[in-house]
């Protein structure tokens, strides 16, 4: 998928080659820092089975 990570230093690196800012969204993750995920990526992540029930 287009999920992109901060590695300090040397700088940002990509799972997939190309993540268009415009589609997509960054997200704070305690471990990774940054997380930069892509619309499709949202959409599941948006889904009420993916969601923690309170």
């Amino acid at each position: 998928m287009g999920a992109c990570y901060n590695e300090g230093l040397s700088g940002l690196s990509c799972e997939a080659s190309m993540v268009d800012p415009r589609n997509s969204k960054s997200v704070h993750d305690n471990v990774h820092d940054n997380i930069y995920l892509d619309k499709l990526s949202l959409k599941f992540i948006d889904t009420e089975q993916f969601q923690r029930q309170v």
